[in-house]
């Protein structure tokens, strides 16, 4: 993982991961609850990355190693969530705009 870089400098395992929880959460923000209780944030974030990988993991074998760092890795959470987020964001824009 390229902690200094841009969602498209990763791996290609780290951007289906990514491109899969963005659909998650459009999906979820829409059907389901659109603000995320605050204390929830984080646990919210591993659930949706996790969702994503699950499916990922019967293709690919070395998705089962992702896998296994969402669960355990807060800092790995927390900069793939903050991809998720940017790319959100800027698919909000641009239907906005």
């Amino acid at each position: 993982m390229n902690n200094h870089g841009a969602l498209r400098v990763q791996n290609l395992y780290l951007r289906m991961v990514c491109r899969d929880a963005i659909k998650i959460v459009e999906k979820t923000l829409v059907t389901e609850h659109a603000w995320p209780e605050l204390h929830r944030a984080a646990a919210y974030k591993r659930q949706v990355l996790l969702d994503a990988v699950k499916p990922l993991v019967g293709r690919d074998k070395l998705y089962k190693d992702v896998q296994k760092r969402i669960t355990r890795d807060d800092d790995f959470v927390k900069v793939i969530s903050k991809w998720v987020r940017i790319s959100i964001n800027m698919t909000i824009r641009l239907r906005c705009c």
